[in-house]
């Protein structure tokens, strides 16, 4: 498994120890667009002889590009390499082909919450705390063998 974005900071470990392919950025914000990233990070990924089985973006306009490269190199479809992106974006989610498995972090119900906290934050002057919310994978055809 590779993973594919911009995680600036990130210390988390996984089991199985992924891949990460960081994306170019300068101060932190990337000089291409996400699908550009995409593009150049699956053509990385697969021009050598080693390929990986999976491919995890950090958002659904870097798997849109990841997608892009596969195809032009005939390599789409689960069966050879899984993708799954982040943010359930359904612009891009539903266009891909096949549909792309995405994390769905529940945008929506983020924004009600921040905005039902504004007047908390301006009564208080500040708010303090971890809020976790749910979020879930929305399985589709980019990663079913």
């Amino acid at each position: 498994m590779v993973v594919v974005g911009s995680f600036n900071g990130s210390r988390r470990r996984t089991p199985r120890r992924p891949v990460w392919i960081k994306t170019d950025t300068k101060n932190g914000k990337s000089q291409k667009s996400a699908g550009a990233l995409g593009r150049d990070a699956a053509a990385r990924l697969f021009s050598g002889p080693q390929t990986p089985t999976a491919i995890f973006c950090g958002n659904d306009q870097i798997a849109g590009g990841a997608f892009d490269t596969l195809r032009e190199i005939g390599l789409v479809g689960p069966a050879v390499v899984a993708i799954v992106g982040f943010d359930n974006w359904d612009v891009m989610v539903l266009a891909a082909r096949p549909q792309l498995t995405s994390i769905d972090v529940n945008l929506n119900g983020l924004r009600r919450e921040a905005g039902d906290s504004v007047p908390e934050m301006i009564a208080e002057w500040r708010l303090s705390g971890v809020r976790r919310r749910p979020c879930s994978l929305v399985v589709r055809a980019s990663s079913k063998p």
